[in-house]
């Protein structure tokens, strides 16, 4: 379990302010060796009500005037493609402009004049049909190929934790409170924790890869996780496995 000696770092449960968010977030970018970062909502939970602008970022003011200004909202490609995809993705490289149309590949290319020239994303969707995006910028290829090499696990755990934060900021919601799992179910995280894939685990206890997966959702649901990996931080914090 080495990955999660240090998973408190991740820890945003007691954030309440979309300032400290903002301050915690700069902290991990300059952890991971990013410059700026910027939060996506797509989508709000079931029957909630926002709060707040939904807008968590730390990139320049004049991007932000900019980007609203000329609607490029409608064109940004980032939450295109985070709205249909659940998988991690490096943008602002030559490969990926070409996958693009003129108006989107033309967000990106002004977002380069404020020193946002490519970056790595993460979705994510939560429990309760919440969805959103956390991007984080470099200015360089190499710069971004070194963080996705050396931090990628990370990343992924402090978007999960940051969604997380960031629908409790913005709509005003009650933390997750503590919960009880199944044995099956803290069996599943548990081999999750030690790196294990659900095949494997299914092997591992006897199961089929699909059951393994169905007490992982369980997992998910009753902890409020956005993915495994969350499920299994969020586990081990509370001394559940």
């Amino acid at each position: 379990m080495d990955f999660w000696v240090g998973q408190d770092d991740f820890d945003l449960r007691g954030v309440s302010e979309k300032s400290e968010l903002i301050h915690r977030a700069n902290a991990f970018c300059v952890s991971i060796g990013s410059k700026n970062f910027s939060y996506m909502l797509l989508n709000p939970p079931r029957n909630a009500l926002l709060k707040t602008d939904p807008v968590i970022t730390n990139c320049p003011t004049e991007w932000l005037v900019r980007y609203n200004e000329r609607d490029y909202q409608f064109h940004d490609p980032l939450a295109k493609i985070c709205s249909r995809s659940r998988l991690p993705f490096r943008w602002g490289h030559r490969e990926f402009l070409k996958l693009l149309n003129k108006a989107e590949r033309a967000v990106l290319h002004e977002a380069r004049d404020f020193g946002l020239v490519e970056g790595y994303v993460v979705p994510i969707s939560g429990p309760e049909g919440d969805m959103g995006g956390l991007s984080f910028c470099v200015d360089s290829s190499s710069s971004v190929a070194d963080m996705v090499s050396e931090s990628a696990a990370r990343i992924q755990l402090f978007a999960a934790e940051f969604h997380a934060a960031a629908i409790r900021v913005l709509f005003d919601k009650v933390p997750t409170k503590s919960v009880t799992l199944t044995p099956r179910e803290r069996e599943v995280l548990s081999w999750a924790a030690d790196g294990l894939s659900s095949e494997a685990t299914a092997d591992r206890i006897g199961l089929t890869t699909p059951t393994v997966n169905y007490h992982i959702a369980n997992c998910c649901q009753e902890l409020g996780a956005s993915n495994k990996m969350h499920a299994v931080a969020m586990a081990l914090r509370q001394g559940l496995i």
